[in-house]
């Protein structure tokens, strides 16, 4: 959605992450411009603000809906900060538990074990958490800004290096430039079908890559 009317009332202005909740009846999407996290009834298209920000301060980059939980990135007060669903703050990380700080937190996904991946950007490192922000370990990661969970490996996209580093217990740490395959600027990726990843790449569409060679399968929509 991008300055979309919904209910032809409400005029916003979406450029920022959106996460379903489990029922798929709910989509949680960021508003950059009015700061908030925009919560939509996909029965009916029923827009309504969740607490979030709205303060000049800040700017939320992510959300993600995690075990009855909004879990939200602010790239500007370098916070990951949990609410419950009606938008009441929980609790956060803003740095003081973790060494060094935030620096420009973006996304955050979560696995089928109950962990948080946050990408902390401007420290080049993945955080992984506790569905409770409690710190479990740190992987380090040049500039990530996008992370995925696919086959029990951990994938990122690193935006500064246009490369997509893969993180697997077995065979440690590698990178995969993006340029070799012909696009760049991946805006968003997520799981697809067996052993495929979707990106949402800046000029060119959704690209379906091979996970395991890390080739372009078919360009789904040629922006």
């Amino acid at each position: 959605l991008d300055k979309t009317r919904i209910h032809d009332s409400i005029e916003i202005d979406f450029s920022g992450r959106l996460s379903y909740r489990d029922d798929g009846e709910v989509v949680y999407l960021i508003d950059h411009t009015a700061r908030n996290v925009v919560e939509i009834e996909l029965s009916g298209l029923h827009r309504q603000c969740v607490i979030i920000g709205k303060t000049m301060d800040s700017l939320p980059w992510c959300v993600k809906y995690f075990s009855n939980r909004l879990y939200v990135t602010d790239t500007f007060q370098n916070t990951l900060t949990m609410y419950d669903t009606e938008g009441k703050f929980v609790c956060k990380v803003d740095g003081s538990e973790v060494k060094l700080g935030l620096n420009n937190p973006r996304d955050v996904c979560s696995d089928d074990r109950g962990l948080l991946y946050l990408c902390d950007n401007g420290n080049n490192r993945i955080l992984i958490l506790t569905a409770d922000l409690c710190l479990v370990t740190i992987v380090s990661v040049p500039f990530p800004s996008d992370v995925i969970i696919k086959c029990k490996e951990l994938l990122v996209y690193s935006g500064e290096m246009n490369s997509i580093i893969v993180v697997n217990e077995e065979e440690g740490v590698k990178r995969y430039p993006l340029e070799k395959y012909k696009f760049d600027q991946c805006n968003k990726m997520c799981p697809g079908e067996r052993d495929t990843i979707l990106f949402l790449g800046l000029g060119y569409g959704i690209v379906v890559v091979d996970q395991i060679k890390f080739q372009i399968i078919t360009i789904l929509v040629d922006a």
